[in-house]
């Protein structure tokens, strides 16, 4: 019995997957839960399990090519059928040598083969040393001609000569990842009227209180919590747009973009509004480490409604976010940078952060995207020392 192996659906947002790598040739036997291949989507990488013990009998794709959800890459052959059809080949094959009186074709890599060429083309083909065999004449008959052996002589050093360049150049095929992260950031410049807005928010005192903390909280995992905080009385930054509508969410599914092997990928923080800082921050780190060891699944990149990146992290001061379609907001955090401020009648040395909202001006206007950066500043200044322990 034959056995097909497909593609599963992927999600409704992803219906192509590369193929990264096989792990079994044509022929292998295999038993059911073995390892067959590697595919990687628009969001991870994932792993493709047999679901039958058999011989592999073909492989439909090789490794880089790109597959639709639902379509077979390999078929699975029973092994006792297997053996069935090599007997009946075999017989076949026994039967064909019985009764045939087909004489053998000549092995014509042993007959000497005549070239034909004019003079001069064989005097030339002498001084540059070229095998007039492999040239094909253009000459009656086929005669190779002086044109021949020059047009040949050319293109041999033609092809030399890029192969020369094609040294110097390293050529790095694209990933799934890489892929989908030009397509999105292309649609996002070319379709949204975007514009980013600066704040600057003084974060010394909310970097000294870090420092009592038994448990630890990260920065960014903070300024996320703020900005979910300040989401609720700012509905429109969590919405979608289409050409109709504006989708407004009621749940704040936040977007974290985190560095990995593959590129920058945008890993979801659902229902992000219920959760604590504590619980906020434990998430935000286990969607880190899942990036270093690079086991996101593609469940883990859907739905997001809005986006955090932090470039603070390399040392960027501030910077213009892309906004990720069709969301109409991405936040971005810069690095704390050193200021003074007055403390009293002191001057003492503080923590300056710049925050950058990107917005689509299509459903959210100027004033409406400062007020939300306001609030987070005040939430950042104000509220979160005095609402501390209530927040953990």
């Amino acid at each position: 019995m034959h056995h097909s192996v497909v593609i599963p659906d992927i999600g409704y947002s992803m219906n192509e997957v590369v193929l990264v790598k096989w792990f079994v040739k044509v022929g292998d036997e295999i038993t059911e839960g073995d390892l067959l291949a590697e595919i990687e989507t628009e969001k991870a990488t994932s792993e493709v399990y047999s679901p039958h013990s058999g011989n592999i009998e073909n492989l439909r794709f090789a490794e880089g090519d790109s597959i639709k959800s639902g379509e077979v890459i390999c078929d699975i052959v029973d092994s006792e059928d297997e053996t069935d059809n090599n007997n009946r080949l075999n017989a076949d094959k026994d039967s064909f040598a019985k009764n045939t009186n087909t004489p053998l074709l000549p092995n014509l890599s042993t007959q000497s083969i005549k070239v034909v060429a004019s003079p001069a083309a064989k005097a030339i083909a002498k001084d540059m040393g070229i095998d007039l065999e492999k040239i094909t004449g253009t000459g009656p008959k086929g005669r190779i001609t002086k044109d021949d052996v020059l047009a040949y002589d050319s293109a041999q050093k033609s092809t030399e000569s890029q192969e020369t360049k094609n040294e110097e150049v390293e050529v790095i095929p694209l990933s799934a990842t890489r892929k989908t992260i030009a397509k999105n950031l292309l649609k996002s410049k070319q379709q949204i009227p975007d514009v980013t807005t600066f704040m600057q928010i003084d974060v010394t005192d909310i970097l000294e209180k870090r420092k009592t903390l038994h448990d630890h909280i990260s920065f960014t995992a903070i300024i996320c919590f703020a900005a979910v905080r300040s989401i609720l009385d700012f509905p429109l930054i969590n919405s979608t747009f289409t050409e109709e509508n504006i989708n407004k969410y009621k749940k704040i599914h936040l977007g974290i973009a985190v560095e990995s092997d593959k590129g920058l990928v945008v890993p979801v923080v659902k229902n992000a509004s219920a959760l604590s800082l504590k619980e906020l921050s434990e998430v935000i780190a286990s969607l880190n480490h899942k990036a270093i060891k690079n086991e996101f699944m593609p469940t883990d990149m859907t739905d997001g409604t809005f986006t955090v990146t932090n470039s603070g992290v390399f040392g960027s001061s501030f910077f213009t976010p892309i906004i990720n379609p069709p969301q109409v907001a991405i936040l971005g955090i810069g690095n704390a940078q050193k200021h003074l401020k007055f403390k009293g009648n002191s001057i003492i040395e503080g923590k300056l952060l710049t925050l950058c909202l990107t917005y689509d001006h299509r459903v959210i206007d100027g004033s409406y995207a400062v007020n939300f950066l306001a609030s987070i500043r005040k939430f950042l200044e104000e509220d979160f020392e005095k609402d501390f322990n209530q927040l953990l």
